[in-house]
């Protein structure tokens, strides 16, 4: 009995390794010929030597192009009728993913044409012979010949049938008085039923199937077949490290998306569809993308943050050794630097360049952000929070810590001073960056990758203008009625331009003035303004900015983590800095000259 068992045990690997090496082969791999084992079993060489585009049909994974290749190393002739017949029925199976059941004869023959690259006689052979064996069905749908696959056919006359049964039969509920149904549902609601709708209702009532016209897609799906290829060129390509032709692609799809969140375009609408966004019939018959929101959302960051990454590095590539990606910052600050000092004979860029460069890289790093997507982002930083207290005259009182705050309430109750507390001590707990890997770094407890908070951002907008030569005028923490804050940061450029950047966003502040030049003012109705686009809103009411001017930070600090903890603490204290002083008064005249000529020893004038 032993014996037995083993000699079958050896017969059938002798099976499977007669099946492997026949399949190996002719090109199949080692997965693929496990899942043709399992289900032909051991008749799986006759059957793959019989029809080796079964295989499209039985095996998953294994489409059309793969049987072709398998086909063409067993010496099957390209211009084989068995060869067209499988390509008939590719045609259809590729026009179903369109919506479509079936194709016109003559668009079907001319689309197997351009696949399999034969003459037309040998695919008109083929339609034949599939149409002779019930493999694909041929019908006349109007005046149009129609040719469908099987199933689909029997499909539709599965719910034409029940549909005619469902039409047909009574309903299931007691006869209603429309009249009055329509005055009682309007005396409830306080809403009155336009015609249209007092229409479509007692359609309704009365039958209980209905068919609507509804109008086709914004995106024609060819559009959409070209959005999927271009997805999965620039995958291929940041796979490769072939940056450039990633930025391509990307670009084509409307990637990366506009600063401010701004109105998609029709390219990032289509890919905003393509990643899960519902669409919707809208009134007039026509069709529009939902919000994007939940996974579609998602993945419209992910794919955003390849896209500036990609941006990023290409701008990169130009630095003497190249870069890592993330780039360090000592790479990136030195390309700062090296942009602004350029070779002789070489332009010197614009400050709107230099900020697009400090745009390009912020953005850039957004795959590499620790704290991306969280609300509450951890740094580690800021370990000894300062402290506040208001007096009973509301003058705030500002330490260092804590304890230096309790010590001087204490000393000031003491000793019964008008700078004693009213009420309680509040730490200022402000979150912020305090080095390069605060804001480059990920796992926990920074974990994130879609979108950096920020401070983050302002960080690194400080770190990269500030090597070029830019002064930091201070942070902007914008704070709005118990919702999501914002951090802006205020920079001016060694031309004396001022510029205001939000996240990867910039805006150059416009004077109200060209004699005055930039005043708080128009910083104010700068930030207003930029503020707005982020919240998507006009009315900035119940929203509260405040500023930390660098110029009023202790100079043995990094102005660069100082001004955005500032800036935090000074909203958490309802106070703010003025960031731009206004220009000193000008100067007195100087004293007129007399007219009068030099006086003689008596006083008088002297004449000759």
């Amino acid at each position: 009995m032993r014996r037995r068992r083993i000699k079958d045990a050896w017969a059938e690997q002798k099976v499977i390794r007669d099946i492997m090496v026949f399949l190996h082969s002719n090109g199949v791999s080692t997965s693929r010929a496990v899942r043709i084992y399992k289900t032909y079993g051991e008749n799986a060489i006759e059957l793959v030597r019989a029809n080796p585009y079964k295989l499209a049909q039985d095996i998953p994974g294994i489409g059309f192009k793969s049987a072709d290749q398998i086909a063409q190393k067993m010496g099957i002739p390209h211009d084989s009728i068995i060869r067209a017949c499988a390509g008939l029925a590719h045609v259809l199976q590729e026009a179903t993913g369109q919506g479509h059941c079936g194709l016109p004869v003559e668009l079907l023959k001319d689309e197997a044409g351009k696949l399999l690259l034969v003459n037309e006689s040998i695919v008109q052979t083929a339609l034949e012979r599939t149409l002779t064996e019930r493999k694909l069905i041929w019908e006349k749908v109007g005046d149009e010949a129609l040719v469908l696959l099987p199933m689909l056919q029997r499909a539709e006359e599965g719910i034409a049938t029940r549909i005619k049964r469902i039409a047909s039969a009574a309903a299931n509920y007691p006869p209603i008085d429309f009249g009055k149904a329509v005055a009682w549902c309007q005396t409830k609601t306080g809403k009155e039923l336009a015609p249209s709708q007092r229409e479509a209702l007692k359609q309704a009532l009365n039958r209980r199937v209905q068919s609507f016209n509804v109008a086709r897609s914004p995106v024609p799906q060819q559009q959409l077949k070209d959005a999927q290829q271009h997805f999965q060129d620039a995958t291929d390509a940041l796979k490769a490290g072939d940056y450039k032709k990633a930025e391509a692609e990307l670009r084509t799809l409307g990637f990366p998306l506009p600063a401010g969140r701004g109105p998609l375009g029709n390219a990032a609408t289509t890919s905003a569809i393509l990643l899960g966004t519902p669409v919707h019939a809208t009134k007039g018959g026509g069709w529009q993308p939902a919000p994007i929101s939940g996974g579609a959302r998602q993945a419209m960051n992910d794919v955003n943050g390849f896209a500036a990454n990609a941006k990023m590095i290409n701008r990169l590539a130009s630095a003497p050794g190249g870069v890592s990606n993330p780039p360090t910052e000592t790479q990136v600050t030195q390309y700062m630097r090296d942009l602004t000092n350029p070779p002789k004979g070489k332009p010197q860029p614009t400050s709107q360049q230099v900020m697009q460069a400090a745009s390009d890289i912020t953005g850039g790093m957004i795959m590499h952000y620790s704290s991306a997507g969280r609300q509450d982002p951890v740094y580690n930083a800021n370990p000894s929070p300062h402290a506040f207290y208001k007096d009973r005259a509301g003058k705030v009182h500002e330490f260092g810590s804590v304890a230096d705050a309790q010590k001087a309430a204490k000393a000031a109750r003491a000793s019964k001073s008008p700078d004693a507390p009213a009420g309680g001590i509040t730490r200022l707990n402000a979150r912020s960056p305090d080095q390069w890997s605060d804001v480059t770094s990920q796992g926990a407890p920074r974990a994130g990758r879609y979108i950096g908070d920020c401070e983050s951002k302002v960080y690194m907008q400080t770190r990269l203008l500030t090597a070029a030569g830019f002064k930091s005028l201070g942070s902007v923490d914008v704070q709005h009625g118990g919702g999501i804050g914002h951090m802006l940061g205020v920079f001016k450029a060694p031309d004396g331009t001022t510029w205001v950047t939000s996240n990867e966003d910039f805006r150059q502040v416009t004077p109200s003035n060209a004699k005055v030049g930039v005043t708080q003012a128009d910083l104010d109705a700068t930030l207003k303004t930029v503020t707005g686009e982020v919240y998507h809103t006009q009315d900035l009411r119940g929203f509260r900015f405040s500023s930390a001017a660098t110029a009023n930070l202790p100079t043995t600090g990094d102005p660069a983590v100082d001004s955005i903890r500032h800036s935090t603490e000074m909203g958490m204290m309802r106070r703010t800095d003025v960031l731009i002083p206004p220009p000193p008064p000008p100067l007195p005249p100087p004293p007129a000259q007399s007219q009068a000529g030099p006086t003689n020893g008596s006083g008088g004038p002297k004449h000759p």
